[in-house]
């Protein structure tokens, strides 16, 4: 901790922080991180929701992602879960359509205790994409190759990908077969051969599967 400290104390504190790019450049992140790190809470609080506030001013999606995860992490060091709670799920809504991942997954900060929390609260197609996000967890890669034998992730069919596309926005078989004006039974089947192409015990791990390898 103190050569990080003696290195975040040489980095130079923006005054303007409309000169930099908003995202993991960002010269706020490492003091962010220490304040953290040390358990300086009311100067982090003060510090996120400054930055949460110039990225909403600029309309950078990135950053107010970023931020508001952080702002999370702060809420939470200082035993205000509701705000830890609308905080996440700030940043999940501006994420989600974006499929936004790395900045939930700040170093050292594991967020899928409040991801769980979060979940049952939000709209299907942002909890579909919460799913995602507990199912990769930090650390891992942001994409996976299929092993050898499958490749089955390119056998599937055009109305296997749609049924796809549906899944991930967290329709019901019934909903799926309205759309695409076909039997529920009809779905089933296709849902059972999508889990078996990609190789996922349920529809939430395929979707994410799916997201992991690009077919999303």
């Amino acid at each position: 901790m103190p050569l990080v400290r003696d290195w975040v104390m040489r980095q130079p504190f923006p005054d303007n922080p409309f000169e930099r790019v908003f995202g993991e450049g960002d010269l706020r992140l490492p003091w962010l991180a220490l304040y953290v790190a040390e358990q300086r809470w009311n100067e982090a609080n003060t510090l996120v929701r400054r930055a949460i506030v110039d990225a909403q001013t600029v309309r950078h999606r990135p950053a107010q992602i970023q931020f508001s995860v952080w702002q999370a992490i702060v809420a939470q060091g200082m035993g205000d879960i509701d705000t830890a709670n609308a905080a996440l799920c700030d940043a999940v809504h501006i994420g989600t359509p974006g499929r936004f991942v790395r900045a939930f997954f700040p170093a050292d900060h594991d967020l899928r205790p409040l991801l769980r929390q979060i979940k049952p609260s939000l709209p299907d197609d942002e909890a579909a994409w919460v799913d995602h996000l507990i199912l990769r967890g930090p650390g891992k890669p942001a994409s996976i190759e299929m092993p050898n034998e499958g490749a089955k992730s390119s056998c599937l069919t055009p109305t296997e990908q749609r049924v796809l596309s549906f899944l991930q926005m967290g329709y019901s078989n019934q909903n799926i077969a309205t759309k695409l004006f076909i039997t529920e039974r009809t779905v089933k089947k296709h849902v059972g051969n999508i889990m078996k192409k990609l190789d996922a015990p349920n529809r939430t791990a395929a979707v994410s599967r799916a997201v992991e390898l690009h077919l999303l």
